[in-house]
């Protein structure tokens, strides 16, 4: 597994306990998830040939059958399994998903629904479009970021060059796009591919900081999910449909797949779609506590090339799971937690706390602070917002 901080930690402990060896690599010598790893090992996630070398050296002794991430890191996955005959997809076709440019400029070829876009290397660029398109909302995006991060939002021709300059702190990427803001809900649906046959793996609804007037001009934070989503059955059967169209006509048709949508009026429109599962939050906690899926096994099975369990993609119950994120503008905190014993709080499953770790957000001038997120159950939407309130009324920020 590449990548291991705390919010891997869970995908090392389901994994042991489906029976399988986990090596972790991450350049952190103290990573959380080293801690409950069979083998750690020591290399940046993007030391491609130190990671190609050690497992050359070591696939025997550990009988290394597969590789994957959880995190943004998908082409060192795709590059050293391909340099070490692991299963995976062409270098290629990872890239034109990790690249947003390249994503785009697929999108648009293959007819993809998606928001309209314009290539810029310059403010004048940018400034001439959006000048010809008053009436129009627009966001300037780095072609390589992740996460949140490397995206302005434009909310006057004269942020512009502002912008530019501030996307300078993420990128060396010469070209940005330009692209236009669309309204309506986010859906997060991810599956996996088998044998040429996609498996739906897991759903949800996401929020984002930038809808809350404190935080719209910072970077969007994901901030809030709701798992299973709540659109209705059908929506949720196009958004599925269109993981797999979008997914084969990218090339990907082995494997863990991921999309972000936005449902607007005119229907389903792909913000981004990658190879790999989405992150821990939902793959981890979320899925498994709202239906009981087991995406990561199934992936694991899958990426292994072992006898795959169709049943571990059947819901088994159904009940509604959260993810909040507590974030903060604030330049200066000295210490987050529970006012009260966390095990004492309704529907709480799970937490995890960054703030004063190595694995904290650390605050710019366009990126807030991540400090911790929680983990919510209930047996309906409304109870399980019910028994979030109550542990956002027991969580302190100082």
């Amino acid at each position: 597994m590449i990548g291991g901080g705390v919010q891997e930690i869970p995908a090392v402990v389901k994994l042991k306990e489906f029976g399988y060896r986990v090596i972790v690599v991450d350049r952190n010598k103290s990573a959380p998830a080293f801690e409950f790893a069979d083998v750690k090992v020591n290399f940046d996630g993007k030391d491609i040939a130190g990671i190609v070398s050690w497992i050359l050296a070591f696939r025997e002794k550990y009988n290394i059958s597969g590789i994957f991430t959880l995190t943004s890191l998908a082409p060192t996955v795709s590059i050293v399994a391909n340099a070490t005959d692991l299963p995976t997809l062409p270098v290629h076709v990872v890239m034109e998903c990790d690249n947003k440019l390249l994503m785009k400029r697929r999108f648009v070829e293959f007819s993809l629904p998606t928001a309209k876009y314009y290539e810029v290397s310059t403010p004048e660029e940018a400034i001439s479009i959006v000048n010809k398109n008053q009436d129009k909302l627009y966001c300037l995006k780095v072609a390589d970021g992740f996460g949140g991060k490397g995206i302005k939002f434009i909310k006057n021709v004269v942020d512009i060059p502002e912008a530019f300059s501030l996307m300078q702190e993420f990128t060396s990427f010469p070209i940005l796009l330009l692209e236009e803001v669309l309204e309506g809900d986010f859906i997060d649906v991810q599956g996996v591919f088998y044998n040429d046959k996609f498996y739906a793996a897991g759903s949800a609804d996401s929020y984002f900081s930038n809808e809350i007037t404190e935080f719209s001009d910072f970077n969007p934070v994901e901030i809030f999910n709701v798992s299973p989503s709540q659109q209705s059955k059908e929506v949720l059967a196009d958004a599925y449909s269109l993981l797999e169209k979008a997914s084969r006509k990218m090339g990907m048709n082995w494997g863990p797949v991921n999309a972000d949508f936005i449902l607007t009026k005119e229907g389903l429109e792909i913000i981004e779609i990658g190879p790999r599962l989405h992150g821990p939050n939902g793959t981890l906690r979320m899925f498994p506590a709202s239906t009981g899926i087991e995406s990561l096994e199934f992936m694991a099975q899958c990426v292994c090339d072992d006898e795959i369990n169709e049943r571990l993609l059947i819901p088994k119950f159904n009940k509604v799971a959260l993810c909040y994120v507590f974030i903060s503008s604030k330049e200066q905190i000295d210490n987050v937690g529970f006012i009260i014993e966390p095990s004492k709080l309704p529907g709480l499953f799970a937490w995890n706390i960054y703030h004063g770790s190595e694995t904290s957000i650390s605050r710019s001038n366009v990126t807030l602070s991540g400090l911790a997120s929680v983990f919510v159950e209930g047996d309906s939407y409304e109870e399980a917002l019910h028994n979030l309130e109550e542990v956002k009324n027991n969580f302190y920020i100082n």
